[in-house]
């Protein structure tokens, strides 16, 4: 019986995901709806078992993961889509792991199946993408050793987007996110405001703009945090153009059927990657404060698929074969710990610098 379930393997991310887990000799098999596509991907795996499941059906999963010892799931927009897969996989007495991005997801699994998995002694993993790994482990190393520190993250990435990544950042970016300012939680939009960030070459300082992302939900659960800040950075003329259309964006995002539109409308609209994974080049910037001490971490990389990919297939590799002493929702460095995860970026060759106030004496 295979070990690993893939859910959404026929979609851009899942099929990197898939061969990621082929090329490493993973025992798994792949589910979806469209069998043909699956038997495509199956092919390209080996042949590996293909098993029938909806995202609407908590059945269909809870019968596809027979025998399967771990989920991972790469179905989104989570917020609409990525109940029944956790469901599932507590029924099915499997370990979850997703590549979401989405604040309100996981806050949906912070409140609502935390607690069942970690009676059950199951792993909830979400967030295991590129980009939050990431700054999971930049904010670790920024912050190590800095009492109650002050810390901003800033993402710089490709414009190009595979559509189910689309879909769930007009949702992201529509909302808003818990900002933590002198220790009080203060609600901000996004692009409500504005920063120069000082990124790190080949970029150099860009004009950043606030936006709610998921780092917001999982930092404070391990980091001893005075104030926390998400950032996106932007072009200038992409910094003009949206006062513009952020009230009319807003209030699709009122509703299901508003932010359903919103995705697809952002999927015809926006360019994509190609059918093979591209260089894309991204980096992710943390600066922490504490009182006069400092220290910045620039973490950057060529492959946002590729990398998430890769992170998807280790994690569920590792809760395969490897059991934990924790359980329940666990952020990455709650799960795997910052060593290990800063050591798979290097592998993935991700760089890692790291800037503080003794390098400019």
């Amino acid at each position: 019986m295979p070990e690993v379930l893939l859910f959404g393997a026929t979609g851009y991310t899942g099929r990197l995901v898939a061969d990621a887990l082929f090329r490493r000799g993973a025992d798994f098999s792949i589910a979806g709806r469209n069998r043909n596509e699956l038997a495509r991907v199956a092919a390209s795996c080996g042949g590996v078992e293909v098993r029938a499941a909806d995202a609407a059906d908590v059945g269909s999963l809870v019968a596809a993961l027979s025998g399967c010892r771990v989920l991972v799931t790469t179905v989104g927009p989570f917020s609409q889509l990525g109940e029944a897969a956790v469901e599932a996989a507590l029924r099915a007495g499997a370990h979850y792991v997703d590549s979401c991005g989405e604040g309100l997801f996981i806050e949906t699994l912070i409140n609502r199946y935390s607690e069942r998995a970690r009676r059950t002694g199951l792993v909830l993993a979400p967030a295991m993408g590129f980009d939050e790994v990431v700054a999971e482990v930049a904010a670790t190393i920024a912050t190590e050793g800095l009492a109650a520190a002050d810390l901003i993250l800033t993402y710089a990435t490709s414009t190009t987007a595979s559509p189910g990544t689309i879909r769930s950042a007009a949702g992201i970016l529509a909302g808003s996110g818990a900002f933590i300012e002198g220790g009080r939680v203060v609600e901000v939009s996004f692009a409500e405001r504005k920063r120069w960030s000082p990124m790190p070459p080949p970029l150099g300082p860009k004009l950043a703009l606030s936006a709610p992302l998921a780092e917001l939900q999982l930092a404070p659960r391990h980091l001893e945090l005075r104030s926390l800040q998400t950032y996106l950075a932007a072009e200038r003329l992409q910094a003009a153009v949206l006062p513009w259309v952020l009230p009319t964006l807003t209030r699709l995002a009122t509703s299901a059927s508003g932010r359903r539109a919103l995705g697809e409308a952002a999927v015809k609209l926006a360019p994509r990657p190609g059918h093979k994974t591209t260089p894309q080049p991204w980096s992710v910037l943390a600066e922490a404060r504490s009182g006069q001490r400092w220290r910045n971490v620039a973490v950057r990389g060529s492959d946002v698929y590729g990398t998430t990919a890769e992170l998807l297939a280790t994690a569920a590799i590792t809760l395969a074969s490897e059991p934990l002493e924790v359980s329940g929702m666990l952020t990455p460095i709650e799960a795997f710990g910052a060593d290990f995860l800063h050591k798979q970026l290097i592998n993935l060759d991700v760089s890692v610098e790291i800037y503080q106030e003794a390098d400019r004496l």
